[in-house]
This record gives C-alpha cells, sequence and structure tokens, in this order.
C-alpha cells in the first residue's frame, strides 16, 4: 500500500474531528436559516448563533455567506440525484415515468425555494466572482433532469434522436417555466404534477401525430 492510501485511511485526530464538527453545525445552521427565513435575513451572526459558535468560527471555514450558500446547495443536490434516480427507475408509461421525475424535481425546487432563489440571484450577480461556481450548480439540477428525460424518450422511440431530443427540449421549457412560479405560488406537488401531466400529454399526442404523418 502506497504512504497515500496509508495516510488517507488514518482516523481524524482530536483537532481534526473537531474542525469537521465545527464545519457541519456552521452548514446545518445555515442551511436551517436560510431555508427557513430566507438567505438575506440571515446574518454571519445569526449563523455563529444558532451553530453555538463565535463568527470567527464560521469565517474559518467560509469566505463568506455566499461561499456557504454555495457548499449547502452542492450538499443538497447530491440528495437531488437520489431523487430523480429513485422516480426514473421506477415502471410505467413513458408520459408518467417523466411527470414522475419532473415532479421529484419540483418537489425538491419547492422545498428549498429560498436556497434555490439565492443561488438565482447570485449567478446574475457579474460583480461577484462566484456566480460562476452558481451558474456550475444550477447546470448541474438540469443536465440530470436532461439525462433523465432524454433517456426515457429514447427508450420508448419517441422518434429519432434529433425528434426526441426536440420534444426533450420542449418537456424541459414547460417545466422550467412553470416550477419557479409554482412553487412562489406555493402549490402543492400533486397540484404540480396533475397540471404538468395534462400539459405534457398533449405535447406527446401532438409529437406522435406528426411523427406518424
Amino acid at each position: 500500500m502506497s504512504d497515500q492510501n496509508q495516510s488517507s485511511s488514518k482516523p481524524l485526530n482530536r483537532r481534526q474531528q473537531s474542525k469537521v464538527q465545527t464545519r457541519q453545525k456552521v452548514l446545518d445552521a445555515g442551511r436551517t436559516l436560510f431555508m427557513k427565513g430566507g438567505y438575506e435575513k440571515a446574518t454571519i451572526r445569526d449563523i455563529a448563533k444558532k451553530a453555538g459558535m463565535s463568527t470567527g468560527a464560521v469565517f474559518a471555514n467560509f469566505e463568506d455567506k455566499k461561499d456557504l450558500l454555495l457548499v449547502i446547495v452542492h450538499e443538497e443536490l447530491e440528495e437531488h440525484g437520489l431523487l430523480l434516480k429513485q422516480a426514473a427507475e421506477e415502471e410505467g408509461a413513458v408520459l408518467d415515468r417523466i411527470v414522475r421525475v419532473c415532479t421529484a424535481d419540483f418537489a425538491f425546487f419547492n422545498e428549498r425555494l429560498h436556497l434555490m432563489e439565492a443561488l438565482a440571484v447570485l449567478e446574475t450577480d457579474a460583480s461577484n466572482m462566484k456566480n460562476h461556481r452558481a451558474r456550475t450548480l444550477t447546470g448541474h439540477r438540469r443536465e440530470r433532469l436532461w439525462r433523465a428525460i432524454e433517456t426515457m424518450l429514447q427508450e420508448s422511440r419517441c422518434g429519432n434522436s434529433h425528434e426526441a431530443k426536440v420534444i426533450g427540449e420542449c418537456i424541459m421549457s414547460i417545466h422550467f417555466d412553470r416550477c419557479r412560479y409554482q412553487a412562489i405560488m406555493n402549490r402543492k406537488t400533486e397540484s404540480y404534477r396533475h397540471t404538468l401531466k395534462e400539459l405534457l400529454s398533449h405535447l406527446l399526442s401532438a409529437s406522435a401525430r406528426a411523427l406518424a404523418a
């Protein structure tokens, strides 16, 4: 075994464990405050108080509040990947499967509305160097959903690869056009699923007729 592997397998000492625990406490405190009260309302002082430590401990682990937000969203997106994977693996007609995956994405967004809204603001802030990281995280979410939808369309043989891509892009557009608005309007997940299924049913039916012509 190499020295590198031996080093990586060594247990953390007390100081290292304490640093990991401190960082996690800050993450948990920031996540709770951002998701409940909103990103703008929470200050570093609030986060430190919630975590039970000093503001210095927060800055020792994160550059600023924006950095903390980005790390939290990155962690949350790991769960997003699992949610989409579970939804995509369920069997059924292509319409039902696509609606299930898009609804899982909506539920994720809706439950983390304050986080995702703060991320969207940071994306458009050209004066901040972290906007690239923000756009990358949003891109990960969209890419995961796109891959799932594209795979389902290809498996259902909705035309050739180009036609499936066009249909997929239409589905993505319909979903993202409504996702944020419905979340802001406090729509329930089941309500969103029902509305989306109706819209996509018309789209897939029209696509099938066009391909058969």
